[in-house]
Order: structure tokens, then sequence, then C-alpha cells
């Protein structure tokens, strides 16, 4: 009979092999050119559904607004419900913290797209004229001070760029085994998206010129997930898609075992 490992020795073979995949993410960061910053910064628009006001919904909204970001940048959130609470909430945390911000509550209903998707179409036709990139992110997610500055730094100063994304580290309880595993599953994502040059819809920032080329509007006009559609729809185009590790955002929380494996 095989022996059954122990709670603490199933939780450091978790750690040990989390920080292996985190290692080979960072050993291959080294390849990387790295870019200085540009003599100008783009203006930038930062998009993002919301479908409900959960507890660290304000946390998010203060870090945007604590973007260290040298450009002009401005926040457009897509809402279910012009009077909806969540519309309301963000309105109102958005003016807390001075963050230049629209809230876009959409009255549209999905019909070949996914709800977010078409919630996203709908706020975007409140996007400024002025704002030449695109950033979208999950609002659910921590993002650093640097974060937004680091996904449109190499999209400026490397003409061979034509997509940055990070994908989310999932930040575990000390103590929580199920947390270690989501952990685990995670980080695992991170080389595979920087070896495959997948782009994940957790955090990616694109040109205005570029998405309108690509055609993006109608291509999620019809689509489920706006990731998955979205990279498979540039496979054959010339332009890469550079994970950059320095713009990882996070999520924290002390999941259940039902919960890591939803």
């Amino acid at each position: 009979m095989i022996p059954l490992p122990s709670h603490d020795e199933l939780l450091f073979a978790i750690f040990g092999v989390a920080l292996l995949e985190l290692g080979i993410l960072m050993w291959f960061r080294t390849f990387w050119r790295k870019l200085e910053d540009p003599k100008s910064w783009p203006e930038v628009v930062v998009i993002s559904a919301c479908a409900e006001v959960f507890p660290n919904l304000e946390d998010r909204i203060r870090r945007f607004a604590d973007q260290d970001y040298p450009g002009k940048v401005s926040y457009l959130f897509a809402s279910r419900g012009a009077d909806s609470d969540v519309t309301s909430a963000l309105r109102e945390m958005g003016a807390k913290h001075n963050l230049d911000c629209r809230v876009i509550g959409s009255e549209e209903t999905p019909k070949t797209a996914s709800g977010k998707i078409v919630d996203l179409l709908f706020a975007m036709r409140s996007v400024p004229e002025s704002a030449r990139v695109f950033v979208f992110v999950d609002l659910d997610l921590g993002v650093g001070k640097n974060w937004l500055g680091s996904l449109v730094r190499p999209l400026i100063q490397d003409d061979g760029v034509g997509i940055t994304t990070a994908s989310m580290l999932y930040i575990p309880v000390f103590t929580n085994l199920a947390g270690w595993l989501r952990l685990l599953w995670t980080s695992s994502t991170m080389p595979l998206c920087a070896l495959r040059r997948n782009l994940t819809g957790q955090s990616f920032a694109i040109e205005r010129d570029d998405f309108d080329a690509l055609k993006v509007r109608e291509l999620w006009s019809r689509s489920l997930l706006e990731d998955l559609a979205l990279t498979r729809h540039v496979r054959s185009w010339e332009k890469e898609i550079r994970y950059v590790p320095e713009a990882v955002p996070w999520a924290k929380d002390d999941p259940s075992w039902s919960e890591t494996f939803s």
C-alpha cells in the first residue's frame, strides 16, 4: 500500500513546485530586452467590467488612483444596468478617490456574446477619442503602482510588440492548503503564457490603431471569452504578444476546496 503524504508534506511540495515555476518565469525574463522609458507616454484608457459589488472593490479603485503613470489616463467601467447598485457604487468610489472615470451601465441583452463582452462593447462606445492605448483588466484583481506603465512601455518602445499581457498570481493564506493548490495552478500558467505567447483577459494592453485594424469589436460581438478569441485571431499576426512579469496582478482570499476546483 502506498503511504499517503501528510498535510505538511503536501504543503511543502506545493510550495516547492510553485517556487520552481515562478523561478522559470524569472529565468525567461532575463532574456527579454530591458526597455527604457519612452520620451512621451500615450494617453491610455483602462476598461473594466464589473458585475457585482465585492468586498475589495474600493481597494481596487484606490489602486487605480495610485497608478504611477506619466501620461494621461482615464478609466471606463462597464456595469449591468444604468441604475444598478454596482453602477452607483463605482461612481461613488471613483469620486471618493478622485479617479478620472466614467461608469457606463449597459442595458443590452446578450445574444451572440457573453454578458461581460456585451457590457464592455457597450461601454467602449464612450472611449475618449484622444486615447491611443486600450488596457483591459479584471476589476477584482489587485495591481501595483507600476502596473500600467509596465504594460504600456513595450507597446511604445518595441514596434514588434502588438499586445502586452500579464496573468494573475494568487496569494494564499499560509495555513490554507486549498489556497496553496490554487497558487500552484495560477503560477503554472505564467511560464506557459510567456512561452506560448498567449493573451490573458486578466490584464492586457493594445494600441487603438491595432485594435481597430484587427476588427476586435466585430470579433468579440460573437465570442464568449475575449482573451481566447483574440489569441486565436492574432496567431498569424506579424506582431508579438509580450508577457510582462512586472505587470502581474494578484488576488488574495481564503478559498474552500470547492472554490479551488470550481
